[in-house]
This record gives structure tokens, C-alpha cells and sequence, in this order.
């Protein structure tokens, strides 16, 4: 398939200032907003606002663009001291929510041409999180932002799903509902018959670091076809799909949050019929930051993930050019739907890079008419590492639904 691609942001410093965290919304009048981050040593060279957090000396610089033609040019609008954000609109605002080490929002009102200071919406906390899916129904949105867990090596993260009314002041903390953090270690046993963790906590190989085992980089979805397993007729239940870091490829994780009878948020596993706890699910690329995208035409999900060809080579055998452990291959974007998120049908190849530096990965999606619109967090020879790229390329396919195998039955029958 290899979509269309167009560089929409190249780094002034690429071994110095890399490209991170693409978002895209498209408001209500069709205008796109794309956002992302700076990071890495030569931020600090920058102009223009920057968010600083411990440990950060050099801080990093969020960056706004909009498109008034479906993102065949873009125009650079503002810098905002947040990382890992992402945009939403609720009612005549557009909202940008991220963090800097604490929670913060900001807004615009005018379309996205001009936006307000970062408001906190939460600081007795260390957050993390990447622009992931959020759901909306009845004037609510829910998303998910992380908590860091102290003691833990990385990711270390628990996710927190946050529920407001979209007529509401979104800046103000006391309209937002938190739930509980789900913590990892507190839910899962550490060791699985299933190889999970497969390396140990620590340097595995040449200087190759493993994290303990964690969810990250949640996504907020919706499962609205009355056939499936997971379906809850009251409308009371989200669940939460995760990136699911392992040591192997092609799983994820999964959770619920049910809105109890006093207003309040419950962040869980998962029960089966039979009382056993789901924690992962099968996904391809679950082992990376992944994106879903919900089709309402279609009544299909979207999965933009990383693919990989050799997860299980050893550590020490890698190339020199190849990021951290062998499920972290970045350079090759791949496309699947679901009817139900379990079960994914391969739609094709949306980015290749020519080598293992030239990555194209954390990529973001939304549909704009009959296509896809597609930014990633890209790198070519002159990138400091697959992880520490130096553009952001859009990718666009065109007529998306096409791809779908006419055999596959979507639930838009159930729903009628």
C-alpha cells in the first residue's frame, strides 16, 4: 500500500532538538491541528516557550500547526510548554491536554489561532501519557492519563481515566472525575506461563536496557456492538487498551472503568465469564505505542501500530543502528481493522523507512472523508537514533474503507 508522505516539521538540530509525540484533530469548521514536542539536548537553543521538569535541564516545547487544506500545507501557529499532548474540542473550545511533570491544559477560542496559558490541572503528581484515543458519548469525554509509580524502572506507569462534561470550564479541576490508578505490579503476577517478562529487569546484551513489565499509552474506547463479549447495555463502562511492554511483540493490555451509582470512576481488570481476569490481549505491534481510530461509517476500528520482522533474534546479534531490544523495531508502519479489537485484518504498509534509523512510529490517525490522515514521528540518515527522530511526516490513505474484505461483517446490523 505505502501511502503518500509529505514532511510537515524537520528538526533545526537533528543529532540535538528530535521530534516527538504527533497529534491531529480536525474542529468543527475542518480545519486539521497537528501538535507534537520537542525534546533532547538542543532544546534549550530554542526560542519560544518551554516546559522543565527534574532531571530535564534542557525541557522540551510543544508546537502547534493548522491546514485549512485538508493538510496539504500547514502553517505554524504557536509553542506551548507541555509534552505528550493532545487536542480535543468541547463545545467552542479546543483544548490541548499534556503535561510538563504536572498536569496541565491549555485552550483556544478562536479555531486554534491563538491559545491561552497552560492551566494546572493537577501537581501532586508526576504524570506521563502519549496522544492516544479518547471516547465521547453524552456530552462526556473520557481519556486516560498516567501516574509514574515510584520505585519502578521504566515505563512505570499507572493508567487514570479522567471524565468531564464537554459544556464545562476544562480548566478547572473540580470538573473533572478521576478514577483509582490501576498499578501493574499491584494487579498482575510478575512472572507468566506465557514467557512474560521474557528478559530480565536491567542491561540485557551490549547496553540494552529492559524495564520490569508495564502497561503504558492507553487508549479510551467504546465497544458499542450489542454481540460482543465485552458489551455493557447501561453505557456505564469504557475499556482501556494499552501498549503492553514484555519483551515480546504483538500483545497489549487491557482494562476496564465502570462509572458507579455515585457519580464515581473504578479502573479494573477485566472478569470472564467464568471469573478469570483478562490482563492480555493479541494486537499487532502491542509491544510499541500504537494508535486506534473508531470508523462510525464503517463501524470499524483502525490500528496503526510498529511492525516487526525479527522479535526474536538475540540481543547481542542486533545492528549497531537498532534502538534498545528486538521487539523495538520502528521503521516499518502497518495498518489493521477490527470489527470487535480482538480480531485484526492486515489493510497493508503505510511507511517503510530504508533503514533501521529512518524510523516512521508513534503515529497518530484521524479520518478526514474518505481517508486517513496519518502524522508520524519520523527520522532519515541524519536522525541521533530510531527513537530520537528529526521530522514529522504525514502520510494520507485514500479511500481507507476500500480496504475493508467485504466478508468481514461489521456491526452496524446489530446496531440498527
Amino acid at each position: 500500500m505505502l501511502a503518500d508522505e509529505q514532511i510537515i516539521f524537520e528538526s533545526p538540530d537533528p543529532r540535538g532538538v528530535y521530534c516527538y509525540s504527533p497529534a491531529l484533530l480536525q474542529t468543527a469548521t475542518g480545519r486539521l491541528i497537528a501538535t507534537c514536542d520537542l525534546g533532547g539536548p538542543g532544546v534549550k537553543h530554542l526560542p519560544g516557550a518551554k516546559s522543565m521538569r527534574q532531571g530535564d535541564p534542557a525541557g522540551s516545547q510543544g508546537k502547534i500547526f493548522i491546514s485549512d487544506d485538508d493538510g496539504h500545507s500547514w502553517q505554524h501557529v504557536a509553542d506551548f510548554p507541555l509534552r505528550h499532548a493532545r487536542p480535543f474540542q468541547a463545545g467552542n473550545r479546543i483544548y490541548i491536554l499534556g503535561h510538563a511533570g504536572s498536569m496541565g491544559i491549555m485552550f483556544s477560542e478562536d479555531d486554534g489561532l491563538t491559545w491561552s496559558k497552560v492551566h494546572t490541572l493537577d501537581d501532586q503528581h508526576t504524570w506521563h501519557q502519549a496522544p492516544c484515543a479518547y471516547d465521547i458519548q453524552d456530552n462526556q469525554i473520557y481519556l486516560t492519563m498516567e501516574q509514574q509509580v515510584q520505585g519502578q524502572t521504566w515505563p512505570g506507569v499507572a493508567p487514570v481515566v479522567m471524565r468531564a462534561n464537554l459544556d464545562d470550564d476544562l480548566t478547572q479541576r473540580e470538573n473533572w472525575t478521576f478514577s483509582n490508578p490501576l498499578i501493574y505490579h499491584e494487579n498482575v503476577h510478575t512472572v507468566q506461563n506465557i514467557g512474560i517478562p521474557f528478559y530480565p529487569t536491567g542491561n540485557v546484551g551490549d547496553e540494552r536496557f529492559n524495564g520490569d513489565p508495564c502497561w503504558l499509552e492507553s487508549h479510551v474506547v467504546r465497544i458499542r456492538d450489542p454481540r460482543h463479549n465485552l458489551y455493557d447495555p447501561t453505557g456505564n463502562t469504557v475499556h482501556l487498551w494499552m501498549r503492553m511492554h514484555t519483551g515480546m511483540a504483538n500483545i497489549a493490555a487491557i482494562a476496564q472503568c465502570r462509572t458507579l451509582d455515585d457519580g464515581s470512576l473504578k479502573l479494573e481488570l477485566v472478569s470472564t465469564r467464568v471469573g478469570s481476569k483478562m490482563v492480555f490481549v493479541p494486537l499487532p505491534g502491542g509491544q510499541m505505542k500504537f494508535h486506534l481510530h473508531h470508523d462510525p461509517i464503517s463501524q470499524t476500528w483502525w490500528l496503526l501500530s510498529s511492525q516487526t520482522t525479527d522479535s526474536m533474534v538475540k540481543p547481542e546479534l542486533l545492528a549497531q543502528d537498532r534502538y534498545n531490544l528486538p521487539d523495538n523495531e520502528r521503521h516499518r508502519l502497518q495498518l489493521h481493522y477490527s470489527t470487535n479489537l480482538f480480531d485484526w485484518q492486515y489493510a497493508g504498509l503505510v511507511a517503510a523507512g530504508q533503514t533501521q534509523r529512518h524510523s516512521r512510529h508513534y503515529a497518530h490517525m484521524i479520518g478526514v472523508g474518505d481517508d486517513l490522515i496519518i502524522l508520524a514521528r519520523s527520522g532519515d540518515h541524519r536522525a541521533a537514533s530510531a527513537h530520537n527522530g528529526n521530522l514529522l511526516t504525514l502520510h494520507r490513505v485514500k479511500d481507507f474503507r476500500t480496504l475493508i474484505d467485504p466478508a468481514i461483517v461489521p456491526c452496524s446490523e446489530a446496531l440498527a
